[in-house]
């Protein structure tokens, strides 16, 4: 396995379009990692829009110790199982995320036409500059205008966030 697990990952970025996401916008680590330091936005995706998006599967990813294991000898369909599972397997140590992950093993390198209501809601980091604010507000009014906008607040009691609708 160790000196075929190159070209498998080669094989994986080359027929596998994974897009991730986590299940919670108030996750301080997921700000600080994904989020440039609390300076980006959170985009909130409408679940049921998902479904609608052909060729591409929702899986929760599993955490793990180990990697997936492979059996000596496997079928076609078996071997896309065992490519499914090792995209969708993390080390225990990113539990905290909590994502999910959309897999796209039809056309790896397509972008699709999402619906309008994708975006349920957008969620402006806490250190955001008022400039990166400004122009997510414009894009979203254009192009989103049904999707919820907030604000990031720290709670100054607990290591927690908050967030209030801008109207």
């Amino acid at each position: 396995f160790d000196s075929m697990y190159p070209s498998i990952r080669k094989h994986l970025h080359k027929n596998f379009g994974i897009f991730s996401m986590a299940r919670r916008r108030d996750n301080l680590l997921l700000w600080a990692h994904y989020a440039k330091s609390h300076t980006g936005f959170c985009v909130g995706i409408k679940k049921s829009s998902l479904n609608a998006i052909a060729f591409v599967q929702l899986f929760a990813v599993d955490y793990s110790n180990k990697f997936p294991s492979r059996p000596m000898f496997l079928k076609e369909k078996e071997q896309t199982k065992y490519l499914l599972k090792i995209v969708t397997t993390k080390s225990k140590h990113w539990k905290y995320e909590r994502e999910y992950r959309l897999v796209n093993m039809i056309n790896p390198n397509t972008a699709f036409k999402l619906p309008d209501d994708f975006i349920s809601e957008i969620t402006l980091g806490l250190s955001m500059t008022d400039q990166a604010k400004e122009e997510i507000k414009t894009i979203r009014n254009a192009k989103f205008p049904k999707a919820k906008l907030y604000e990031t607040l720290i709670d100054t009691r607990q290591f927690v966030l908050k967030f209030k609708e801008i109207k």
